[in-house]
């Protein structure tokens, strides 16, 4: 397949490196360099390109901003793969929310680039033959209507066509999108798929009509929703109205989730999104709400329907902070103690299904997040490779994952492959070791302690033992150094009898001034004010 590539950074090396890499991987793409985001938005207003690797951070022009200029009808024919760093997490997921297919964690490597061109590839192609295949529907009314309803509720018509589909709801005053997800007829073939489809258009039309006028149609992006229109002729709603509007609906759609099961063997989740008024922009509101209620139930076992305002959502800054026990949970991992380390996730993961929900999409990159930094501890143990692929299946795997229970599964076993690559011999060696090197610290840290001596000390090669240092303890050689010198000091401080620059000797520092320097810089006071301060029990 020949696409063209646009590869978007502002470091030469990087963009060269990854331009090789892509010319080797594909080599009758076109491939075409930008150094900035105002670049690449120039590029792809004046040519039609295919595939988009953009680094997030950059001068003039970063990745989400250039992300956040292209869309509607540019962005579903062109698939943007963002370039990130750990630091940069949280703006990746940004990323996914304004419309990126997927992101790539630097380092790059090359089978990682050829799975996600390749998938990338895929899609372009599919939506390639989507738009064919619709051209062909538009011979046939059914069809063609089926498509704009597609585009309708998505916010992909222009205002003349959004007029021309209102036509159908002109005589209702409100209505309610929902939205069905069916979870498991992929079992059928493809003539059985399509009578399926059929019967469940008739059998969901024949439940509502005692109350609502209704049209259904299947999401052309995903087979396994179909989403309905409800219009009712009601000019006025009032609050208490609306809930018996719901309640009544519930009513008809418990019947219907029943005979599904029945007849097909059909288990379903159905959304109700927010009541519209008749205009454009109600409707589609209305539709991304149920689509929001719909993939709740990714919470829930089995058939359910779910309402929009029955389950709130946990906010996005809350659902990535730091929780306590995430330490507790590292810490397990260190001392190999997976049971401890699997009730700490437990506990992450309930807080996200207590009074509220988090997006399951959202879940799952907090989960990702976490096991990565969970894995970290395990990288010196295992070899650069194997750990490469470890921490890509931990992303690849959690996405695939289609419920609450599955995620909760999957995340522990992970836990389980962390704590058993810890429990080797070697890990246990290494974390005696690093008892042993703090203990000694503890008990030399007046003297000129230096990494080449304590890593020859304990049989280490300098980088080695620094990096090791700093994965077992969270903070590098020379910090935890300073750190027991600070401690050291506050403990003399409190003794009247030792001058300062006593204290500045005693604790390994022979320039009193870079003393008092570091230690106002740490607590915000220096020696003597720290001293008054304890004297007067303000402390």
């Amino acid at each position: 397949m020949s696409n063209r590539i646009l590869v978007v950074d502002d470091e030469p090396i990087h963009r060269d490196g990854l331009i090789a890499m892509i010319g080797k991987l594909r080599p009758a793409a076109e491939i075409i360099p930008a150094n900035n985001g105002r670049e690449a938005l120039d590029i792809v207003n004046g040519r039609d390109i295919d595939i988009t690797i953009t680094d997030i951070r950059m001068p003039v022009k970063d990745g989400l901003s250039f992300l956040e200029e292209i869309h509607g009808n540019m962005l579903s024919k062109m698939q943007v793969i963002m370039l990130s760093g750990y630091a940069d997490f949280e703006y990746a997921h940004r990323a996914i929310s304004l419309g990126a297919f997927d992101y790539i964690l630097k380092p790059v490597n090359e089978a990682k680039v050829d799975e996600l061109l390749t998938r990338a590839e895929k899609k372009i192609d599919e939506a390639k033959r989507a738009e064919e295949e619709s051209k062909l529907y538009s011979i046939s009314f059914p069809f063609y209507l089926e498509y704009q309803l597609n585009k309708f509720v998505k916010g992909r018509l222009k205002k003349a066509e959004c007029q021309e589909l209102l036509e159908l709801f002109e005589q209702y005053k409100t209505g309610f999108v929902i939205t069905t997800k069916i979870k498991n007829y992929s079992r059928f073939s493809s003539d059985e798929t399509d009578s399926c489809r059929a019967d469940i258009k008739y059998l969901l039309k024949t439940a509502l009509d005692p109350v609502f006028h209704s049209i259904s149609f299947f999401d052309q992006d995903n087979e396994n929703i179909m989403v309905t229109i409800l219009t009712k002729e009601d000019s006025t709603v009032s609050n208490r109205i609306e809930d018996m509007l719901i309640s009544n609906l519930l009513d008809l759609l418990e019947p219907f989730a029943r005979q599904l099961k029945e007849q097909f063997s059909l288990d379903i989740t159905i959304g109700i999104g927010s009541r519209f008024n008749i205009d454009s922009q109600s409707i589609i509101n209305s539709y991304m709400d149920s689509v929001k209620t719909v993939n709740y139930a990714f919470f829930f076992e089995n058939s359910t329907i779910l309402a929009s305002g029955q389950i709130e959502p946990v906010r996005f800054s809350n659902a990535f902070g730091k929780y306590v026990e995430e330490n507790e949970m590292y810490d397990a991992i260190k001392k190999v103690d997976y049971m401890t380390a699997s009730a700490a996730l437990g506990n992450i993961l309930k807080r996200f299904t207590r009074e509220q929900f988090a997006d399951p999409e959202s879940l799952k990159e907090i989960v990702v997040f976490i096991l990565y930094n969970s894995s970290r501890l395990c990288q010196s143990f295992i070899r650069e490779d194997e750990y490469s692929l470890l921490i890509n299946s931990i992303k690849e795997d959690i996405h695939r994952v289609q419920s609450f229970t599955g995620l909760q599964a999957l995340a522990d076993d992970y836990l389980k492959k962390f704590v058993d690559i810890m429990g080797s011999n070697k890990a246990l060696r290494y974390e005696k070791i690093f008892v042993d090197c703090k203990e000694y610290i503890n008990k030399h840290y007046m003297e000129d302690l230096k990494l080449d001596d304590l890593a020859d000390k304990f049989n280490f090669n300098s980088n080695y033992f620094s990096t090791l240092f700093k994965n077992y303890s969270n903070m590098n050689l020379s910090e935890y150094i300073f750190s027991v010198r600070m401690k050291k000091a506050k403990e003399y401080l409190k003794n009247n009898r030792l001058k300062i620059y006593e204290i500045s000797e005693k604790i390994g520092y022979k320039d009193v001034k870079y003393f008092i320097r570091v230690f106002k810089k740490t607590y915000g006071m220096s020696p003597d004010e720290f001293r008054k301060f304890v004297a007067n029990k303000l402390l």
